[in-house]
This record gives C-alpha cells, structure tokens and sequence, in this order.
C-alpha cells in the first residue's frame, strides 16, 4: 500500500474500494454527530458568520415566508425553493441535515470538497450528504472542470469502449448461442449475425442431450433456408 496521504493518490489503488458494505454502529454516529466533531473554533466561526451574513435569511425563517418570491430581499431569494427545509438550531443553520454554509465560507469549503480530486460526480455526492449554499454544484463542477490535475487523470477513468464485432460475409457463418431463462422455463437461443434473425427452442431440461438436440433443429431449420 502506498505511504501518500490520500488527498495525493488520484486514482484510488484496490483495498481502498473494499469498504464493508453495511455500516457499522461507529460509521453511523461519526455521521449523526459530525456537528460535535468540528473544533470549537471552526463551530464558534460558523455560528458567527451565520448571524452576520445570513442575518436576513435568519430573520425571514423566523418570522414567516412571505407567498411570492419577490417579497424577499435578494439575497435571500436564491433560498426560496428549498424554504420549507430550511432550520436553525444553536445558531447554525440547516437545510435538512445538512449545514448551510455561509457566503464567505464557501471557497474554503470548495477548497476543501475538491482536495482529494475525487472527480465531478463523487465530489458532488460528497458535499450534498453534508453541506449547502446555492450554486453549489455548478461551482463544484467549475472547480474541477479548471482543475489541470482532475483533468489530466480523468481519462484515465474512462469508461472502456464497446467491443464490435466485423460483420460475416453471408448467413449462417457465424451463430452465437446461449441458454435463457424465462418464465420458468428455459430455451435455447442461436442468432446469426449476420442478419440477425433467431432461432429459439423450449429445453426440457439443461443436460447436454436437450442442448444438442435444440441446436440440430436450428443448423437444420437455418439450412433449409439458406437452400
């Protein structure tokens, strides 16, 4: 395994994708309580910067959404359409469970969400289980769309291609066949590529007789048409 600190190792090795796949009871309370794990300093620093900047926002989840959006001062009016998720307890502000993260926070935040070079998608799924500001996608997408090193190793990521395969030069040269199951039952398939037309036969059982006997009826079907 490598000694790199892992906001250095861009593409993740084996054993870090083997993770269990149902939590465990400390996985569960890192997550209930992540709040109680920030510093006090970095706790204090958001609920000051929530009173100062968000102070009208504060003010309009107290008293009441007004019934149209133009009735809000500005800056508040990008919150409209999640209003009805919008709390505050101890000074801290949340949509749902997640914090709301004051204007002058967020680039340190970006800072943050973008560190370990995760990628659009994995960065954005990251950030919505936990953080929220408007815009927030679109400036996490900016973000690692400008970002030299997310870019140099995003291709190597990529999807694989889809293989093709060089089309036969007449029918019935090339027939690929397999077992399938349906309703129950189980048949036999064969498909020519070269046309695509299919043979399918009802199996009696998934002995190599019955597989025999179902391709005999369709090599004998396939060459009474080609004469």
């Amino acid at each position: 395994m490598s000694n790199l600190p892992g906001k250095k190792q861009f593409i993740a090795d084996t054993l870090s994708r083997a993770s269990p796949e149902d939590p465990t009871d400390e996985d569960i309370d890192f997550k209930v309580n992540m709040i109680e794990k920030l510093s006090i300093s970095k706790y204090a620093e958001f609920q000051r910067k929530t009173a100062n900047e968000l102070n009208e926002l504060y003010v309009v989840i107290h008293t009441g959404w007004p019934g149209h959006k133009q009735q809000l001062p500005h800056n508040v009016r990008p919150y409209w359409n999640v209003r009805d998720e919008l709390s505050i307890l101890n000074g801290i502000m949340y949509r749902g469970m997640r914090i709301v993260v004051p204007p002058s926070m967020t680039s340190y935040k970006l800072n943050l969400i973008h560190d370990s070079h995760l990628g659009i998608v994995k960065s954005k799924q990251r950030a919505r289980n936990i953080l929220y500001w408007p815009g927030m996608s679109a400036q996490i997408e900016e973000r690692i769309g400008s970002c030299p090193t997310c870019q140099t190793y995003q291709t190597k990521q990529a999807k694989e291609p889809m293989i093709t395969r060089k089309l036969p030069g007449l029918p019935w040269t090339e027939l690929p066949s397999d077992v399938l199951f349906f309703e129950g039952e189980h048949y036999l398939l064969t498909v020519d590529y070269y046309c695509k037309y299919i043979e399918v036969s009802k199996l009696h059982d998934l002995s190599t007789h019955s597989a025999i006997q179902a391709l005999a009826s369709h090599f004998a079907d396939m060459a009474y048409l080609r004469n």
